[in-house]
């Protein structure tokens, strides 16, 4: 048996290599798709690793030490966890230099020597040495090799020798653990031995930071149980510690369970059609040599061996083809690696072999199904070459029943919910689906055509048209063209929509071409930095951001500038010039003075002569200070009322509120009259008109808790009347424009009030309606940078504060405002938010096209392989009519013609149903890495993008069917 087994390989050899072939294809199929995944994972998460801000990938912990701590209380045991560079410091406040001193923090880290660069000499290694950052020497009048004497609070003086200068760190270096004291921005860091600051007596501060390595990253399910246990072994020390590290691993764990959904689910269509295509080419060859079964039969061959022989002759390639199968996938899968993700590794693992082990199954299973129906046959209907009509309608009621399934289920995994990647088996199905009921109706619109065009005289048609309706297996070839170009529409539609939603995301989230984040910064220092960065307001804009309970995602902008930096969204729906002009409709005004002394001139009007009231003027400077001028003793009658303003004769300060206050809750009736405000000089910094001006002032908004008073212009001034049973709210803000606040937003105005500093609401109204704003999309708000600060945030520090670049921005932008005196702590760009932001999708949207385009490539190539199996006269007749003498040129391009009027009507099929898919699936792809919803990807693709890779694809299906022609072609005249 084995000898006739080995003799019927060796006849039907072509056979066995393409049963060979197609397996091996299978298995390296579902080999390569835990590899690529593995790799993927390890490139996804390295990126999200890298594009994570700092404080995302460092644990941070800190305490205060005692006065009387010394070298004996350092902490013996410090956290350790595996990856995870564990750093310890100490840092002191102090002063350094001559006479006067100016501001220092000397600060000893663990391992600092490794981190910085030095610019000059050498970095400290011994007791009572020091490193300075570049420019310190000259500010602190000491030059390297000199000596730099360093004082506290409650310690004598300390001489530190000056070994050496370094260059400021950079902010997104991980090791400095986003502590932005340590950077040397606002004040010089003079890096010592721990040994040297641990000597110091007073109050210091003693940090423990733990900095992780990308490999921290590759357990998320254990890293939050790892942090816990730091944070016990810390709060046991004493120490206070904080770490977003978990959130990091949460995103991480999330891109990859998206990235296995969809490269699982990506290679299940690439396996089934292969299967199907090993399907048709055993179906064939049965099909084939139906005669000789017949003749085996006939002669009283057993039927066990009649049924074991065809068997074997199929599982001998197909086992044959597995372990080359897990190879080649590997190596497949390797090259596609290097070319899309350059820096993965490639990891191999069991998946891999229990994956091509369930595809070398799928084969044998094929190949054996493919057999059945022949050896069921009686051996009059093997030798007649015919099938019975009870078989035909057995066919047909399976046909049926397999498109129904095959549609239902597309349906299903279309409208699955949040199922992600599982959207993709959508066109498989309804590609199926689409397939069969094509493989049922194009011989009938065939042979219509052929009649049609044989009575108006074009016979070449119609005998391509005949041949078409007439070739046995034209149905199985309809439907794996269909489901191929099905996939292949699907996933190109996929790619290029995600990919516009990638763009249009990325460009409206980071607001800019590039984007620089400050840490700590008023108003009037980010504004003061970038005008000095940038005067003539080409290239750089301040930002901020505002949050009230009623409305989160407000951005505040220079509008200024807006025009010029701002990535402005396409679906805005206004320009940036008419949302700025709307936005700031006149210049924003400020009582503005420099004094020494404030002088408040008051008339208080009351029937109680014991009334006794506290005047409140808050200020802010310059560099955005807050100060609260408190002037007690105001009683009845005409005063004048003096507060100490010093700290607004250096630099000028600006009048933000008017506050009166009840100095006992029993006096709820009066009325004062504010006449002037002057300084020390006697000169008007508000006369009776400006205070008089109702205008000019906001209140809060009134309530029966929590009434206002009534406000009111005199010639003599501001009149503010208080008649109530309970305390009065009497805070009078300034009012930067007149009314309410303007602000552009995206929907409904939720609230007519918002909250300001200090918790008065004051109101606002929309000017503008837009499709979307930078940085929030179709859910934000905008409004002007210094109308909001005048009134909203009125002095304090910004919320998350940022500076804008645009595109022509100089590469020394950051440096500028750098020296302009603000911390940068980061920066990023629109490319580094995309890939952020398209990570795991984008992975497993390149894999999906691999697949399809591999899928093609089988098609076309399975269409000769399977001309090889068709029998004598399986062009339908074609071959005798070579024998009548038309010409074989002719007959080859009837037979060329008919196969690719197949092809391209079953291309048109595969199309229709992918574009069914994706009107059913589009919304369960998963577009974004975070799974956000905000941004809505684009409904149609662009054509071009389709056109392209499908017009290749029929290029390849017809290559594919004229070498069919050719077989076909050729082995007729062997036979003749």
């Amino acid at each position: 048996m084995t000898t006739l087994l080995w003799e019927m390989i060796r006849e039907r050899r072509a056979a066995a290599l393409i049963t060979f072939l197609l397996t091996l294809a299978a298995a390296a199929a579902a080999a390569g798709g835990p590899v690529y995944h593995a790799a993927a994972a390890q490139s996804l998460r390295l990126d999200q690793i890298a594009q994570a801000p700092v404080t995302e990938r460092v644990l941070t912990a800190s305490q205060l030490t005692s006065s009387d701590e010394s070298v004996e209380t350092r902490p013996t045991a410090l956290p350790y966890v595996a990856h995870m560079r564990t750093v310890y410091g100490l840092q002191l406040q102090g002063a350094a230099g001559g006479a006067q001193g100016t501001d220092t923090l000397l600060a000893a880290r663990s391992g600092v020597c490794r981190e910085l660069v030095v610019t000059a000499g050498r970095c400290a290694v011994a007791d009572r040495e020091a490193v300075l950052p570049d420019g310190a020497p000259e500010l602190l009048g000491v030059r390297l090799g000199g000596v730099v004497s360093f004082t506290a609070p409650g310690i004598d003086p300390v001489r530190f020798t000056v070994v050496g200068t370094y260059r400021r760190p950079d902010a997104a270096d991980p090791y400095w653990a986003d502590r932005v004291s340590l950077l040397g921005v606002e004040q010089p860091v003079l890096f010592v031995t721990d040994r040297s600051l641990e000597g110091f007596g007073g109050q210091a501060t003693r940090t423990v930071d733990l900095v992780a390595e990308p490999a921290a990253f590759t357990d998320t399910a254990g890293l939050a149980g790892r942090i816990e246990e730091v944070f016990k072994q810390l709060r046991a020390g004493g120490y206070a510690g904080s770490t977003l590290m978990p959130d990091l691993g949460k995103r991480i764990e999330q891109g990859d369970r998206m990235l296995a959904d969809t490269v699982t689910v990506a290679a299940v269509p690439l396996i089934l059609i292969c299967w199907f295509v090993l399907f048709l080419a055993v179906a064939a060859g049965v099909d084939q040599r139906r005669e000789e079964l017949g003749l085996a039969a006939l002669r009283g061959t057993p039927g066990r061996l009649r049924w074991a022989l065809p068997f074997a002759e199929v599982a001998v390639p197909v086992l044959a083809a597995a372990v080359p199968g897990l190879l080649a996938g590997y190596a497949a899968t390797a090259a596609l690696v290097r070319v899309v993700l350059p820096g993965s590794t490639v990891q191999w693992d069991g998946a891999s072999l229990r994956f091509a082990a369930f595809a070398v199954l799928g084969a044998l299973l094929a190949g054996a199904f493919a057999q059945v129906g022949a050896l069921r046959t009686p051996v009059l209907g093997l030798l007649r070459r015919s099938g019975s009509p009870r078989r035909g309608r057995f066919a047909t009621a399976l046909e049926v029943a397999v498109g129904s399934l095959a549609a239902v289920a597309g349906y299903q995994a279309a409208a699955a919910g949040d199922a992600g990647g599982i959207g993709l088996l959508a066109p498989v199905c309804l590609g199926l689906a689409c397939g069969l009921l094509g493989a049922r109706l194009l011989p009938l619109v065939a042979a219509r055509v052929a009649r049609s065009a044989l009575r108006r005289g074009r016979w070449r048609t119609g005998l391509a048209g005949f041949a078409l309706a007439r070739v046995p297996g034209t149905g199985r070839l309809v439907v794996l063209v269909t489901v191929v170009f099905g996939l292949l529409g699907f996933a190109v539609t996929a790619y290029d929509t995600a990919g516009r939603a990638w763009d249009e995301r990325a460009r409206v989230q980071t607001g800019a071409a590039r984007v620089a984040v400050v840490q700590n910064a008023s108003a009037v220092q980010l504004r003061s930095a970038v005008a000095a960065a940038d005067p003539d307001g080409r290239f750089a804009m301040a930002v901020s951001r505002y949050k009230s309970n009623q409305l989160q995602n407000i951005v505040a902008v220079d509008t200024t500038r807006l025009a010029r930096v701002a990535n402005w969204p396409d679906a805005a729906g206004l320009d940036p010039g008419a949302v700025a002009g709307l936005l700031r409709p006149a210049e924003p005004t400020a009582v503005m003075f420099r004094a020494r002394k404030l002088i408040v001139e008051v008339t208080v009007d009351s029937p109680d002569p014991e009334l006794s009231l506290q005047l409140r003027l808050l200020v802010i400077s310059d560099r955005g200070l807050r100060h609260d001028l408190r002037m007690p003793g105001l009683r009845p009658g005409l005063q004048r009322l003096e507060a100490d303003a010093t700290l607004c004769d250096p630099e000028p300060c600006r009048l933000d509120e008017i506050q009166l206050q009840n100095m006992r809750a029993d006096q709820p009736r009066f009325d004062a009259t504010i006449h002037a405000i002057r300084d020390e000089t006697g000169r008007v910094v508000l006369d009776a008109a400006g205070l008089g001006d109702v205008r000019r002032w906001a209140q809060p908004p009134a309530s029966a808790a929590r009434p206002v008073p009534a406000l009111r212009s005199t010639p003599e001034g501001l009149r503010i009347s208080v008649d109530s049973a309970v305390v009065a709210d009497m805070r009078l803000s300034s009012a930067a424009l007149p009314g309410p606040l303007p602000m552009a937003v995206t929907g409904p105005l939720r609230s007519p009030l918002l909250t300001a500093t200090g918790g008065m609401e004051l109101p606002v109204s929309a000017v503008a309606t837009l499709g979307a704003v930078p940085r929030f999309g179709p859910q934000g708000a905008l409004l002007d940078f210094d109308v909001a600060e005048y009134v909203l945030g009125r002095g304090t520090a910004l919320t998350q504060p940022e500076v804008w670049l645009s595109a022509d921005a100089p590469a020394d932008a950051v440096d500028r405002l750098r020296r302009a005196g603000l911390t940068v702590s980061e920066e990023y760009t629109v490319a580094q938010r995309r890939a952020q932001i398209s990570a795991a999708p984008r992975l497993g949207l390149w894999f999906a096209l691999a697949v399809a385009a591999f899928a093609v490539l089988l098609a076309a190539i399975g269409l000769p392989a399977l001309a090889m199996f068709e029998r004598p006269g399986g062009d339908s007749g074609l071959s005798v009519l070579g024998e009548q003498g038309i010409r074989t040129r002719t007959l080859l391009l009837v037979s060329a013609g008919s196969r690719s009027a197949l092809a391209l009507a079953a291309a048109a099929a595969g199309l229709g149903s992918a574009a069914l898919a994706w009107a059913l699936a589009r919304t369960v792809l998963p577009v974004f890495s975070d799974g956000d919803t905000t941004f809505t990807p684009p409904v149609l693709p662009e054509p071009g993008a389709v056109a392209g890779p499908v017009a290749a694809a029929c290029a390849a299906l017809l290559a594919g069917c004229w070498a069919a022609a050719h077989v076909v072609r050729r082995r007729r005249e062997e036979e003749q």
